[in-house]
């Protein structure tokens, strides 16, 4: 008998499985006035992704030593703020300083100029 009962809450558990979670769903707004996922999830009710899941990925090499310093600056920068009393929304990290780079290589694009990476670098910092 007891294995009867076990096939049932077994049985009731698959067939739960089964029903169609849209049905649970709150409306959502129409698409012409979302900006983007995470106001979308806002207006269905849903906790919004973290920012990373918005944004896409890029593979870059870099120099021995590029990334520890790159995570040991977040890290002061983090510091900093909070002694300072400030409440950080996001956490500072290495691939915030590197969208922060990429933002600024590419507003002062226009002075740009060599075909190395030094030639680049040199043109940026005189």
């Amino acid at each position: 008998m007891a294995t009867t009962k076990s096939n049932r809450r077994i049985g009731n558990a698959l067939s739960s499985l089964n029903e169609t979670p849209a049905q649970n769903v709150p409306p959502t707004t129409p698409t012409a006035t979302v900006r983007n996922a995470n106001d979308r999830a806002q207006a269905a009710g849903r906790r919004p992704n973290p920012r990373y899941q918005d944004l896409e990925a890029k593979t870059a090499r870099l120099h021995p030593g590029q990334m520890e310093e790159l995570d040991r600056l977040a890290k002061k920068i983090s510091d900093q703020e909070r002694r300072a009393g400030r409440d950080l929304p996001a956490r500072i990290t290495g691939n915030t300083l590197i969208r922060v780079a990429v933002d600024a290589l590419i507003a002062q694009q226009a002075s740009l100029a060599g075909g190395t990476e030094a030639e680049l670098l040199r043109s940026l910092t005189n």
